[in-house]
């Protein structure tokens, strides 16, 4: 696998473990694993980003 492919999977699996922790309404747990998902989504894409071809232009 991929360094891009894991970091997307751990990714969402703090995404969906942040929404489970809403429906239980831990707000603190929630709130602090959506903010990790979503720092290692903005971590992959920037990634993606910066090793593009187009960059280079």
């Amino acid at each position: 696998m991929s360094r891009n492919t894991i970091t997307l999977i751990i990714g969402f699996i703090f995404l969906i473990s942040g929404i489970v922790f809403g429906f239980k309404q831990e707000w603190v747990f929630a709130s602090i694993f959506i903010l990790i998902g979503i720092l290692y989504l903005l971590k992959k894409f920037r990634r993606d980003k910066s090793n593009d071809d187009s960059s280079f232009k």
